[in-house]
């Protein structure tokens, strides 16, 4: 490293660009919630491709680099880094997955008609407001904040999000330096931010339009004119054949479907997703080979049980209902569900055992003791601070579950199991980026099975299944911010931005999304009701409670909804497999470093989406297996990658052209 890089790896960000930063922070939020809420437009500043970075933080990096090169002011990679630390973190706590989705369930669930007699009566007061006038206003609009009503869950819902973003933001700290620094994870997605930063600091006066980014510039033409084109051409050419984004701001072409007709029982879309096949040229071909490898594995062993009469099937069924009978409702007793979340667990637990000496120093640090090969110089904080900030996230979570009248086993099983779901998915967003963590309900199912029985009749039962609603309803796990902090600490590592400062940006960002997120949407709730939020229907509120209460495997009928169906039984020996092969597999790979199956690819393998996204994995490891194979190192660098993120940049860039011009429209 250069004496300037280590000079300015030093340095702070100064009060000025603080103050700047807040405002900013302040402003954003406003919008974010009305472009996500008001009109509809989630997918704009929401997750992109594969979910493996922030849309709005991408779009606002590169529009503040283009006017900052224009008017000379590019010089500075911290600034950059800087913002683009406290804009990600923005978009995601002031955003329909943080404060939309979880607040639709909710209210859904007091004012559906199979649910508000049973929900109203035990529903603690603080979650919601009771009185049914107050309810309505939510769906008819017109009337000013009933302010009294709602001060108290406003408050509640703010401490519990910021509660749950110091607990897993502090879980990520206290690895940081073990997969940063020691195991050197790769952070591939991360690239998208910081290789754009990179080219307009680095590559002369005009910054990102120098001649040097020709190829950055050449995929950056191709992702918005091209193939992001037709987003908003057909906004004023409705004729115009209907290609249209799906979420994230990525396109599908559907090629051709298999869904069961050919082989009953499996799950193969081949589409092509080019946000998606830029996006695994990124991903390290380990891991894109093991998730398709243990995709197709899992979807034979479906297709097999269908053909010996074990699975149900139907040849009506989607390729998404497939995913859901086999993956998650799946009437047998075996649920591959719970293999994922124990590989999840296993994929954070893992290292932590290998580096079993590594956890012990963070601990003597932590209480003022010399460690044996662990320092804390360049970390953001004193490993005191540290696990400070996790002691309150884990007994701040506690204490909310405990007022709720939870028993204090339920409530201790609850935060643990979170919590090592929560570092099994950084991991998993270290080495490849993937956002989804369709796994993380199983923690409530795994609190269910143990805490089931007359004891959870009341307001017991219904505080911890709110929470587990509030945390993982639909796009709700978008809001954990724990993955991305350690993503975007990075971020500030590649621009030179001390990590003090950039976990600050973090936590104030995180605050600040929440404060003004939650007031917001029940403004404008009451102002225009749900007529004109969430699409305008109640799908976006009862479909919610439906899945989660109705149909999902953790309940029952009648007034017997709460009570999980899943014996303890149910759970543990999948969950326990999960674990066996993540075990199997990491030792395999230590003792051959050249074992091609990634721990990490089994999970990926089997999350929700993948029988979407499966195919353009297989196209981009195969180009990106070719780029190495014809010219190394050196061309995949130096060529391909440059062109990949241009198209990447642009290809969400369109993103904002389509939304300007449905917001033109009145859309």
């Amino acid at each position: 490293m250069s004496e300037f890089k280590k000079k300015e790896a030093m340095e702070f960000v100064s009060p000025f660009m603080w103050a700047i930063g807040i405002l900013v922070a302040i402003v954003v939020s406003v919008i974010s919630i009305i472009i996500q809420e008001y009109y509809n437009q989630w997918w704009f500043l929401g997750w992109g491709p594969m979910a493996a970075v922030n849309t709005g933080a991408v779009i606002s990096l590169f529009l503040m680099i283009a006017f900052g090169s224009i008017l000379g002011m590019v010089k500075n990679k911290r600034v950059f880094g800087f913002f683009t630390i406290l804009l990600s973190i923005i978009f995601m706590t002031a955003s329909i997955g943080n404060q939309f989705y979880r607040f639709a369930t909710v209210a859904g669930g007091l004012m559906h008609d199979l649910y508000k007699d049973v929900l109203g009566p035990v529903m603690p007061d603080y979650m919601f407001p009771k009185d049914l006038t107050v309810q309505n206003y939510l769906l008819t609009g017109g009337v000013s904040v009933p302010w009294d009503a709602w001060t108290v869950p406003i408050l509640y819902w703010i401490i519990w999000s910021i509660i749950w973003s110091i607990y897993t933001i502090a879980i990520g700290l206290v690895v940081r330096q073990l997969w940063v620094k020691i195991e050197k994870l790769t952070f591939p997605t991360v690239r998208i931010l910081t290789d754009t930063i990179e080219y307009a600091v680095t590559n002369g006066r005009w910054g990102i339009f120098s001649k040097k980014n020709t190829l950055f510039w050449i995929g950056w033409v191709i992702g918005f004119f091209i193939i992001g084109g037709h987003i908003w051409i057909q906004q004023f050419f409705p004729a115009f054949p209907s290609i249209t984004p799906g979420a994230g701001g990525f396109n599908s072409y559907e090629l051709i479907s298999v869904l069961g007709r050919i082989l009953p029982g499996g799950c193969w879309v081949f589409g092509l997703h080019p946000g998606l096949i830029a996006v695994a040229f990124l991903i390290p071909l380990d891991v894109t080979f093991s998730a398709v490898f243990f995709f197709v594995v899992k979807t034979i062993i479906d297709m097999v049980q269908v053909a010996m009469g074990q699975l149900p099937y139907d040849i009506t069924w989607s390729g998404l209902t497939i995913m859901d009978q086999y993956g998650f409702i799946q009437t047998s007793s075996f649920r591959w569900y719970y293999v994922w979340g124990g590989a999840v667990m296993a994929l954070g637990v893992m290292p932590l055992i290998i580096h079993r000496d590594y956890i012990i120093d963070t601990i003597r640090l932590a209480f003022k003791k010399k460690a044996k090969s662990l320092s804390e110089e360049g970390e953001p904080f004193s490993y005191t601070v540290v696990y400070t900030l996790l002691a309150i996230g884990f007994f701040g979570w506690l204490a909310l579950l405990l007022i709720g009248q939870v028993p204090l086993y339920a409530a201790l099983i609850w935060v643990i199991t979170f919590g090592l779901l929560n570092l099994g998915w950084i991991r998993v967003m270290a080495d490849c980026g993937y956002q989804q963590l369709d796994v993380m309900r199983m923690g409530a199912n795994v609190v269910y099975s143990i805490y089931n029985g007359p004891e959870v009749v009341g307001k017991t039962g219904t505080y911890v299944l709110f929470n587990d609603i509030m945390l993982t309803s639909e796009f709700g796990h978008y809001s954990d911010i724990g993955p991305a902090s350690l993503q975007l600490s990075k971020v500030g590592e590649s621009t030179g931005l001390h990590q003090r400062d950039a976990y600050l940006a973090i936590i104030l960002s995180a605050i600040i999304g929440n404060v003004i997120g939650w007031p917001l949407t029940v403004y404008l709730f009451n102002t225009f009701g749900q007529a004109r939020l969430g699409g305008g229907t109640q799908f976006w509120w009862f479909a919610f409670i439906d899945n989660i209460l109705g149909t999902s495997p953790m309940v029952q009928n009648g007034t017997d909804w709460w009570l999980h169906t899943d014996p303890i039984q149910s759970w543990y020996l999948p969950a326990l497999l999960g674990v066996a092969l993540v075990v199997i597999l990491s030792i395999a790979r230590i003792i051959w470093p050249t074992f091609p199956l990634n721990p990490i690819g089994l999970f990926v393998g089997g999350t929700y989406h993948m029988n979407w996204v499966w195919f353009p994995l297989v196209i981009g490891c195969i180009m990106k297996f070719i780029v190495l194979k014809i010219g190394g190192t050196s061309l995949y660098e130096k060529r391909a990658v440059p062109l990949i993120i241009g198209f990447i940049v642009g290809y969400f860039v369109t993103s904002l052209a389509s939304v300007l011009i449905l917001i033109a429209m009145g859309g």
